[in-house]
């Protein structure tokens, strides 16, 4: 049975720590994270900084910010993806916890998203479509209720990449004759964790805007 190695583990915890806070690490904060004496993380961010993942931020000692080594990795996993398969993956998955019928979709060569998106009946005025608008970005879901098809309400949740930009939505479309209200936040909830998922093999981060 091969057993991993502690010391490469260390490496890439220490490595993930640039997720969090404004993107660079200082020393005494991964010491308290990992419960590791001083000298073991100065050794791991120094081998590290030798190979150009982390270096060192000037003026500053102890602290450390990605290297280009990271840079290049990251830029070799973005060419790498396939979209559309990551989409398939995710929406299989989703679909087989909900047994609805799940979409992801992308803009299509408009100017503004508003082009394409539809959050209420074709009667709203400006002022309820901002409203609805603003309960879509706090609650992070839009809801359909039979708006674009009578017998099919849908909800859906964005789709970020490693920019945290809004590159798909991932929906679920559910025929009224198994849709009720007070249920509304269970396909809410697993559009939200299927965009997350995809969001997440794209690159995106949590806690990333």
């Amino acid at each position: 049975m091969v057993r991993p190695v502690p010391a490469v583990t260390r490496a890439l915890d220490v490595l993930e720590l640039f997720h969090h806070g404004d993107g660079t690490l200082f020393a005494p904060e991964a010491t308290r994270k990992f419960q590791l004496p001083r000298t073991t993380v100065h050794e791991l961010l120094t081998t590290l900084a030798a190979r150009s993942c982390p270096v060192p931020v000037a003026d500053q000692p102890g602290r450390h910010c990605p290297g280009v080594r990271t840079y290049r990795l990251g830029s070799r996993y973005a060419e790498q993806l396939d979209l559309a398969a990551e989409d398939r993956q995710v929406a299989r998955e989703v679909a087989g916890t909900c047994g609805e019928t799940v979409q992801v979709a992308i803009l299509d060569d408009t100017d503004t998203d508003t082009d394409i998106v539809c959050v209420a009946e074709a009667d709203t005025d400006e002022d309820e479509l901002r409203t609805v608008l603003a309960s879509v970005r706090e609650r992070g879901v839009a809801v359909e209720r039979r708006e674009s098809d009578p017998d099919v309400s849908c909800v859906a949740a964005p789709v970020r990449d490693r920019t945290g930009s809004v590159v798909a939505a991932l929906s679920i479309s559910v025929p009224m004759i198994r849709w009720a209200e007070e249920r509304e936040e269970e396909p809410a909830s697993l559009a939200v964790g299927g965009a997350d998922a995809l969001s997440g093999r794209l690159g995106h981060h949590e806690g990333q805007q």
